[in-house]
């Protein structure tokens, strides 16, 4: 059994696709592996020393890794369930990842991101001052509207993104 400091990350099972998308945003490295059966989960969690979530009874009750059962069904009140668990430490938090391929961001000040500038909207292009890029798939993101939705949902559980800076 791994020892409860020693957990590097996540893994949600099929059940939990929204939440591993804002795990992954508020800087957690969250794996989503699909297609696995319980033990296949549970060994993955042993061997990559992950706390394994799951809305599937059957595998919260195989204890092999430390397992989180999760009760709620709406992506907002998951997050209140773990929020304890988020704040205690024992899983490493880093700053926002890509919520589609858990790759990690970086920042772009707009002057310099000719490489991508193209494939950003002209009113996104006016307004953003930073952009940041997935080094896993290459998808590129900016704070807009969303944020602001993304940024209240946190703050109830007074938390927050932790964007990553872009180079001086």
């Amino acid at each position: 059994m791994v020892g409860i400091g020693e957990f590097r990350g996540f893994i949600c099972d099929e059940m939990l696709g929204k939440l591993t998308r804002w795990l992954r945003m508020i800087g957690y490295d969250t794996l989503y592996p699909r297609g696995k059966t319980d033990r296949d989960l549970s060994e993955l969690s042993v061997s990559e020393k992950r706390v394994l979530l799951t809305r599937d009874r059957d595998l919260a009750c195989m204890r092999d890794p430390l397992t989180f059962f999760i009760k709620e069904e709406k992506v907002a009140g998951q997050i209140g369930e773990m929020v304890e668990l988020l704040k205690s430490g024992r899983v490493p938090r880093g700053t926002t990842r890509c919520p589609m391929c858990n790759g990690v961001l970086s920042a772009v000040q707009r002057c310099n991101a000719d490489e991508f500038i193209e494939e950003i909207p002209d009113r996104v292009k006016e307004k953003a001052e930073v952009f940041y890029t997935c080094g896993g798939c290459g998808k590129v993101y900016w704070e807009g509207t969303h944020t602001d939705s993304i940024k209240k949902i946190l703050n109830r559980y007074d938390m927050e993104l932790i964007l990553p800076k872009p180079p001086s």
